[in-house]
Protein backbone atom coordinates (compact mmCIF):
# COMPACT_ATOMS: atom_id res chain seq x y z
CA UNK A 1 0.00 0.00 0.00
CA UNK A 2 1.21 3.28 -1.02
CA UNK A 3 0.27 7.10 0.03
CA UNK A 4 -2.17 7.00 -2.84
CA UNK A 5 -4.18 4.41 -0.91
CA UNK A 6 -4.38 6.37 2.20
CA UNK A 7 -8.25 7.20 1.57
CA UNK A 8 -11.22 5.92 3.63
CA UNK A 9 -13.88 3.77 1.53
CA UNK A 10 -16.85 2.97 2.26
CA UNK A 11 -18.53 0.45 0.88
CA UNK A 12 -20.15 -2.86 1.23
CA UNK A 13 -19.34 -5.87 -0.52
CA UNK A 14 -23.16 -7.09 -0.54
CA UNK A 15 -25.87 -4.80 1.52
CA UNK A 16 -29.78 -5.27 1.69
CA UNK A 17 -31.05 -2.65 3.02
CA UNK A 18 -35.41 -2.10 4.02
CA UNK A 19 -35.93 1.20 3.74
CA UNK A 20 -40.12 1.72 5.10
CA UNK A 21 -40.99 5.83 4.58
CA UNK A 22 -43.51 6.41 7.02
CA UNK A 23 -45.60 9.68 8.10
CA UNK A 24 -46.29 8.05 11.53
CA UNK A 25 -43.93 7.65 13.84
CA UNK A 26 -45.86 3.93 14.63
CA UNK A 27 -46.90 3.27 11.90
CA UNK A 28 -46.46 -0.45 10.98
CA UNK A 29 -48.26 -1.87 7.97
CA UNK A 30 -46.05 -2.77 4.91
CA UNK A 31 -47.09 -1.30 1.49
CA UNK A 32 -45.08 -1.83 -1.03
CA UNK A 33 -45.12 0.85 -3.31
CA UNK A 34 -44.28 -1.21 -6.87
CA UNK A 35 -42.70 1.94 -8.50
CA UNK A 36 -41.65 1.63 -12.08
CA UNK A 37 -38.05 2.14 -13.96
CA UNK A 38 -39.37 5.77 -15.41
CA UNK A 39 -40.83 7.00 -11.81
CA UNK A 40 -37.70 6.18 -10.30
CA UNK A 41 -35.74 7.75 -12.72
CA UNK A 42 -38.04 10.51 -11.85
CA UNK A 43 -37.09 10.42 -8.35
CA UNK A 44 -33.12 11.13 -8.97
CA UNK A 45 -31.95 14.36 -8.16
CA UNK A 46 -29.49 14.81 -11.16
CA UNK A 47 -26.24 16.38 -11.21
CA UNK A 48 -26.64 19.82 -11.79
CA UNK A 49 -29.50 19.82 -9.19
CA UNK A 50 -29.53 21.92 -6.20
CA UNK A 51 -31.60 20.55 -3.49
CA UNK A 52 -32.78 22.55 -0.46
CA UNK A 53 -30.55 24.84 -1.52
CA UNK A 54 -26.90 23.27 -1.57
CA UNK A 55 -25.55 21.40 -4.18
CA UNK A 56 -24.98 17.83 -4.97
CA UNK A 57 -20.77 17.76 -3.76
CA UNK A 58 -21.63 19.73 -0.75
CA UNK A 59 -24.14 17.52 0.38
CA UNK A 60 -21.91 14.89 0.02
CA UNK A 61 -19.27 16.52 1.96
CA UNK A 62 -21.77 17.02 5.07
CA UNK A 63 -22.08 13.71 5.11
CA UNK A 64 -18.53 13.28 5.37
CA UNK A 65 -18.60 15.42 8.01
CA UNK A 66 -21.58 12.89 9.39
CA UNK A 67 -18.81 9.95 10.22
CA UNK A 68 -16.46 11.68 11.34
CA UNK A 69 -18.19 13.86 14.05
CA UNK A 70 -18.62 10.34 16.71
CA UNK A 71 -15.92 9.23 18.84
CA UNK A 72 -16.45 5.42 19.70
CA UNK A 73 -16.78 2.34 17.67
CA UNK A 74 -20.21 1.57 19.16
CA UNK A 75 -21.16 5.26 18.13
CA UNK A 76 -20.93 5.33 14.66
CA UNK A 77 -23.72 4.24 12.13
CA UNK A 78 -21.23 2.97 9.40
CA UNK A 79 -20.35 -0.02 11.64
CA UNK A 80 -23.97 -0.56 12.81
CA UNK A 81 -25.09 -3.58 11.46
CA UNK A 82 -28.85 -3.70 11.75
CA UNK A 83 -29.69 -0.14 11.08
CA UNK A 84 -30.74 1.03 14.47
CA UNK A 85 -27.86 3.68 15.11
CA UNK A 86 -28.55 4.96 10.93
CA UNK A 87 -31.57 6.16 12.46
CA UNK A 88 -30.84 7.20 15.93
CA UNK A 89 -27.52 9.39 14.65
CA UNK A 90 -29.50 11.46 11.61
CA UNK A 91 -27.96 15.20 11.48
CA UNK A 92 -31.03 16.86 12.79
CA UNK A 93 -33.10 19.26 11.56
CA UNK A 94 -31.91 17.87 8.02
CA UNK A 95 -34.39 17.11 4.91
CA UNK A 96 -32.16 14.65 3.60
CA UNK A 97 -31.43 11.39 5.83
CA UNK A 98 -28.50 9.92 4.92
CA UNK A 99 -27.67 6.15 4.61
CA UNK A 100 -24.12 4.59 4.48
CA UNK A 101 -22.67 2.03 3.22
CA UNK A 102 -20.38 -0.73 5.94
CA UNK A 103 -16.75 0.58 6.75
CA UNK A 104 -15.21 -2.29 4.54
CA UNK A 105 -17.64 -4.40 6.18
CA UNK A 106 -20.66 -6.02 5.19
CA UNK A 107 -24.38 -5.22 6.61
CA UNK A 108 -28.40 -5.90 6.54
CA UNK A 109 -29.91 -2.83 7.63
CA UNK A 110 -33.74 -2.37 8.03
CA UNK A 111 -34.53 1.02 8.82
CA UNK A 112 -37.64 3.38 8.87
CA UNK A 113 -36.85 6.88 7.48
CA UNK A 114 -39.57 9.77 7.74
CA UNK A 115 -41.97 10.59 5.10
CA UNK A 116 -41.08 14.32 2.88
CA UNK A 117 -37.06 13.04 3.70
CA UNK A 118 -34.81 13.04 0.45
CA UNK A 119 -31.80 10.04 0.81
CA UNK A 120 -28.26 10.64 -0.02
CA UNK A 121 -26.02 7.24 -0.37
CA UNK A 122 -22.98 6.26 -1.53
CA UNK A 123 -22.54 3.37 -3.93
CA UNK A 124 -18.75 3.61 -3.80
CA UNK A 125 -17.42 6.58 -2.07
CA UNK A 126 -13.77 7.97 -0.84
CA UNK A 127 -12.22 10.80 1.07
CA UNK A 128 -9.18 11.70 2.08
CA UNK A 129 -7.59 15.28 4.18
CA UNK A 130 -4.14 16.66 5.46
CA UNK A 131 -4.56 14.58 8.06
CA UNK A 132 -4.27 11.38 6.24
CA UNK A 133 -1.67 12.85 4.03
CA UNK A 134 0.03 14.76 5.87
CA UNK A 135 3.12 15.75 3.00
CA UNK A 136 0.41 16.86 0.36
CA UNK A 137 1.99 20.21 -0.80
CA UNK A 138 -1.78 21.22 -1.66
CA UNK A 139 -5.75 20.30 -2.64
CA UNK A 140 -4.40 18.74 -6.08
CA UNK A 141 -1.76 16.44 -4.14
CA UNK A 142 -4.97 15.16 -1.98
CA UNK A 143 -7.02 15.02 -5.31
CA UNK A 144 -4.03 12.96 -7.35
CA UNK A 145 -4.25 10.56 -4.40
CA UNK A 146 -7.97 10.07 -4.53
CA UNK A 147 -8.09 9.60 -8.29
CA UNK A 148 -5.83 6.77 -7.82
CA UNK A 149 -7.94 5.05 -5.67
CA UNK A 150 -11.65 5.65 -6.87
CA UNK A 151 -10.41 4.79 -10.63
CA UNK A 152 -8.84 1.33 -8.93
CA UNK A 153 -12.76 0.07 -8.33
CA UNK A 154 -13.94 -3.24 -10.33
CA UNK A 155 -17.41 -2.88 -9.57
CA UNK A 156 -20.39 -0.26 -8.78
CA UNK A 157 -23.80 -1.48 -8.77
CA UNK A 158 -27.08 -0.22 -7.00
CA UNK A 159 -30.75 -1.17 -6.91
CA UNK A 160 -34.01 0.05 -6.02
CA UNK A 161 -36.63 -3.25 -5.98
CA UNK A 162 -34.64 -4.91 -8.09
CA UNK A 163 -34.37 -2.11 -10.63
CA UNK A 164 -31.00 -0.54 -11.34
CA UNK A 165 -30.36 3.29 -10.37
CA UNK A 166 -28.26 5.52 -12.19
CA UNK A 167 -25.53 6.43 -9.87
CA UNK A 168 -23.26 9.52 -10.56
CA UNK A 169 -19.98 10.46 -10.45
CA UNK A 170 -19.56 13.54 -7.85
CA UNK A 171 -16.51 15.07 -6.37
CA UNK A 172 -16.39 17.36 -3.45
CA UNK A 173 -13.68 19.72 -3.71
CA UNK A 174 -11.50 21.00 -0.43
CA UNK A 175 -13.87 21.68 2.67
CA UNK A 176 -13.02 22.02 6.18
CA UNK A 177 -13.55 19.27 8.57
CA UNK A 178 -13.75 18.23 11.95
CA UNK A 179 -12.50 14.83 13.36
CA UNK A 180 -13.69 13.58 16.76
CA UNK A 181 -11.43 11.85 18.72
CA UNK A 182 -11.25 7.92 19.09
CA UNK A 183 -12.90 7.99 15.52
CA UNK A 184 -12.68 4.50 13.59
CA UNK A 185 -10.70 6.48 10.45
CA UNK A 186 -7.68 6.30 13.06
CA UNK A 187 -7.22 10.00 11.87
CA UNK A 188 -5.97 12.33 14.14
CA UNK A 189 -8.76 14.54 15.58
CA UNK A 190 -9.15 18.16 15.28
CA UNK A 191 -9.75 20.24 12.27
CA UNK A 192 -8.24 19.90 9.23
CA UNK A 193 -9.64 20.05 5.13
CA UNK A 194 -10.25 17.00 3.03
CA UNK A 195 -11.77 16.25 -0.89
CA UNK A 196 -14.08 13.33 -1.37
CA UNK A 197 -14.84 11.34 -4.41
CA UNK A 198 -17.73 9.18 -4.78
CA UNK A 199 -20.37 7.42 -6.73
CA UNK A 200 -23.66 8.26 -5.17
CA UNK A 201 -28.01 8.25 -5.43
CA UNK A 202 -29.37 10.85 -3.79
CA UNK A 203 -33.13 10.40 -4.23
CA UNK A 204 -36.00 12.51 -4.23
CA UNK A 205 -38.46 11.92 -1.35
CA UNK A 206 -40.53 8.46 -2.16
CA UNK A 207 -43.70 7.53 -1.72
CA UNK A 208 -44.88 6.35 1.59
CA UNK A 209 -43.70 2.31 1.60
CA UNK A 210 -41.36 -0.60 2.03
CA UNK A 211 -38.21 -0.77 -0.43
CA UNK A 212 -35.09 -2.41 -0.45
CA UNK A 213 -31.73 -1.09 -1.71
CA UNK A 214 -28.77 -3.28 -3.19
CA UNK A 215 -25.70 -2.12 -2.89
CA UNK A 216 -22.13 -3.10 -4.01
CA UNK A 217 -18.72 -2.09 -4.57
CA UNK A 218 -15.47 -3.55 -5.39
CA UNK A 219 -11.83 -1.82 -4.99
CA UNK A 220 -9.00 -4.16 -5.35
CA UNK A 221 -6.93 -2.64 -1.89
CA UNK A 222 -10.04 -2.90 0.09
Amino acid sequence: MTKFALSKFLFLLTMALVITFTSLPLFTENISADLSKSQIDSLLFNSTAIPYNITIPEWTAKWWKWPYSFSGYYNNPLLNPNGTALMKFQPSDEPVFFLSGAYNSVANRTVTIPAGKAVLYPVLNAEISFSDFPNAKGEDDLKRALESDLSAATYVGTELDDISLTYQRIKADLFDLTVAKDNIFDVRSGPTQAVAYGYWIFLKPLPIGEYTIHVKGEQPFY
